[in-house]
């Protein structure tokens, strides 16, 4: 859940790619709750917090949005509701509505607790990423064969745009430095 929080950060301006977060020891204190990092980082850039999974950092970053802003990106990239995508009986995942969130629950959402989603969900999420920051209905089929007939395409939907082309790069590259030697994805 990261990522989505960073790439709606970053297309709403509160924070820029280069810009740099003290997550001291490697806790931060929220009413309600002390979140700790795997270990203390100290002053890391956006990347970064990325790159080790730092909670620390996604608080101090989901602090910068309010929650009706952090909630509202949240649902631009699908979560909270159904996809669409015709699997049977698809749940819509669990994001409870901003207005309920306490400080603990704007917290614990920007890193990925407290809040439910499907797999489906999280797989266009990130497609929106890859797609230049259009997030499109999955299909659960390319194409289909009438009986005897010749396969045709099912068609695709037009999507909706959740960030600029330019944060979903970005992003993407932000993505990469994670499975990189000094990334929490490097096996």
């Amino acid at each position: 859940m990261k990522v989505f929080l960073m790439a709606g950060a970053l297309d709403e301006g509160v924070i820029q790619p280069d810009e740099r977060f003290d997550t001291g020891p490697g806790w931060i204190r929220v009413p309600g709750k002390t979140v700790h990092d795997h270990h203390p980082y100290g002053v890391i850039d956006v990347t970064e917090i990325l790159q080790v999974s730092s909670n620390v950092g996604a608080v101090m970053i989901g602090q910068r949005l309010d929650p009706r802003r952090h909630y509202e990106i949240l649902t631009r990239f699908g979560f909270g509701s159904s996809t669409g995508s015709g699997f049977p009986q698809e749940s819509s995942g669990l994001l409870r509505s901003y207005r309920s969130w306490k400080p603990v629950d704007h917290a614990t959402v920007s890193f990925g607790q407290g809040i439910n989603v499907t797999p489906i969900q999280l797989a266009a999420a990130t497609a929106a990423l890859a797609n230049g920051g259009v997030w499109q209905k999955p299909r659960l089929i390319d194409a289909r064969r009438p009986s005897g007939g010749d396969w045709e395409e099912v068609p695709r939907e037009s999507g909706h745009r959740v960030v600029r082309p330019e944060t979903a790069t970005q992003i993407v590259q932000m993505m990469e430095s994670v499975v990189s030697a000094s990334g929490t994805g490097r096996r």
